[in-house]
């Protein structure tokens, strides 16, 4: 079905849907022979869609890496889900429950800051040696920045 009687949208950067669909739900960019931009598998109400374009076009296969920053979005419709993956969805809560000891000046504090700064470590060592990322044959060991895409590795 179209959704709304505008045909001029230049981005989409969510798709979501209140209740779980019967059967996978697509996005096209056109009504009848469009280019599928997202789909929302059996189960899920959300899609982020993020797209790399390449130009010019590779005639052979080959890899590249990308270093990229996302826009953090607002948690406000009931399908909404942060960009963590779903593992690390309690490092939220303990985020602010961190923070609402430090507001009220509750001697709790220390305790809930060591509970966030554990977790946090742990969604950094999984981002970071994840253990799905394929091995390199480079001959020297991949590094990466931790200031983002714009500064050399190791900085």
């Amino acid at each position: 079905m179209q959704v709304g009687a505008r045909t001029d949208h230049i981005e989409v950067t969510k798709f979501y849907i209140d209740a779980v669909g019967v059967g996978f739900v697509s996005l096209y960019d056109a009504s009848t022979s469009g280019n599928e931009l997202a789909r929302l598998p059996i189960g899920q109400t959300f899609s982020r869609c993020l797209a790399l374009e390449w130009w010019p076009i590779q005639t052979a296969d080959t890899t590249e890496y990308v270093d990229y920053t996302r826009r953090i979005f607002d948690l406000v419709n009931g399908a909404d889900a942060p960009l963590l993956p779903s593992d690390f969805h309690d490092l939220l809560a303990l985020g602010v429950r961190a923070k609402e000891y430090e507001y009220l000046d509750d001697s709790r504090v220390s305790i809930a800051r060591a509970d966030y700064t554990k977790r946090q470590a742990q969604l950094k060592n999984w981002v970071l040696d994840n253990g799905d990322r394929i091995a390199s044959l480079r001959r020297t060991r991949t590094r990466w920045s931790s200031l983002g895409a714009m500064f050399p590795a190791g900085s």
